[in-house]
């Protein structure tokens, strides 16, 4: 957890050194709604295989610049389920997911214009898992909390100054706990979304 406690740390020391730069441009908060699928999962011969299911996410940030800010998000990863057979006989897995993520985001705006812009994120996931794992001996229920990386890139086209609509890709890296004392289920979360931001609060010149 040491490299994702750095880079919290590098994203709170951004928003210290430039939060009063002259090129502040205030606060944004927005909702996106998605699907969120759950990456290679590998135990037994699968006869069931429902990795995708609904996502939203929450957010709200300040942006440092026109192309640079901090965003917090809370983020439901929703529910996979997973049935087939082992060695031991058949079994049932589910997984449910969410959890909080504060990123910093950098955006480039192609050309001479500012309607679309493309943008990137780094940040960190602090995330919650409950895991439910059946089979003919019993249910064992499993409930992980750790923290991970999470990476994103997207568009947002601009249909005001204050609101834009964003496309989104989000991979959150590494969600469960793995060996003694975790549920030893741990995968890669995918995320495509499509929201809504609005931006409010810039600073007077």
């Amino acid at each position: 957890m040491k490299p994702a406690i750095r880079i919290a740390g590098a994203i709170a020391l951004a928003v210290l050194s430039a939060s009063a730069s002259a090129q502040s441009q205030g606060w944004i908060a927005g909702a996106a709604f998605g699907q969120a699928t759950l990456q290679d999962y590998d135990i037994g011969e699968l006869t069931t295989r429902d990795d995708s299911d609904d996502s939203m996410r929450i957010f709200g940030g300040y942006m440092l610049s026109p192309m640079q800010g901090v965003v917090v998000s809370w983020i439901d990863l929703g529910m996979a389920r997973f049935e087939g057979t082992q060695t031991s006989g058949p079994f049932i897995n589910f997984l449910d997911a969410e959890g909080y993520d504060i990123s910093y985001l950098v955006g480039w705006a192609p050309g001479n214009q500012t309607r679309f812009s493309l943008f990137g994120t780094i940040g960190v996931f602090a995330w919650d898992q409950d895991a439910i794992y059946i089979d003919s001996t019993g249910a064992y229920p499993f409930q992980d909390e750790a923290t991970s990386f999470s990476m994103g890139v997207g568009g947002e086209l601009k249909l005001t100054e204050e609101i834009g609509l964003h496309l989104e890709y989000h991979l959150f890296k590494d969600i469960g706990e793995d060996g003694f004392g975790g549920s030893n289920l741990q995968f890669d979360r995918e995320v495509v979304s499509l929201g809504v931001v609005v931006r409010f609060g810039k600073p007077r010149e």
